[in-house]
């Protein structure tokens, strides 16, 4: 609470160094009559340009990044793992929509809330029948009987569909 706190305070400071700047800017920007008006259109639109940018910044708490092109949901017993650990594995039904390496996706819970951002890291594509154990741990289920029963009652795969293990590293938490 007392980090939250704090991080907004120093957000609110810079955002009244930046009111502060564009006040001195005003009295700047009564020289820039005297050059002319190509000068001001393009040294106004570019100063207006680096403020919109900042105050996005600013009020962001960090630098924009990569719009996510996807999500992936995880189950309430996930949520601690995926937060805490530095990458995460999941093992999903090959879709047209998965991920890529490279691509950031939401991830949600199972009531659709979003709770962090992720980055796919790696992405292999193998039948269910060839999950192995250790595979399925990395995922989060205890072993690759889990996952083949998973798959069957919940996605209605066979043994000998394909199946998608992708892995994540986090790009950011929300709130």
């Amino acid at each position: 609470m007392a980090r939250r706190l704090l991080a907004e305070l120093v957000r609110s400071g810079f955002l009244f160094i930046l009111s502060v700047l564009l006040v001195l800017g005003f009295y700047v920007h009564s020289a820039f009559y005297a050059i002319g008006f190509i000068p001001l259109l393009v040294g106004g639109s570019v100063a207006t340009f680096l403020v919109i940018t900042t105050t996005r910044v600013i009020v962001a708490g960090q630098i924009p990044g990569r719009r996510p092109v996807g999500e992936v949901a995880f189950s309430t017993d996930d949520l601690e793992r995926v937060l805490l650990a530095p990458s995460v594995s999941t093992i999903l039904p090959v879709r047209s929509d998965l991920a890529l390496n490279g691509h950031v996706v939401r991830a949600k819970d199972e009531a659709g809330r979003e709770f962090a951002r992720l980055i796919a890291t790696d992405g292999r594509r193998k039948l269910l029948g060839d999950v192995t154990d250790d595979e399925a741990r990395m995922a989060g289920f205890s072993s690759a009987q889990e996952v083949h029963d998973v798959a069957r009652a919940e996605w209605g795969l066979e043994m000998e569909a394909p199946i998608a293990i992708l892995t994540f590293k986090k790009a950011g938490n929300l709130g």
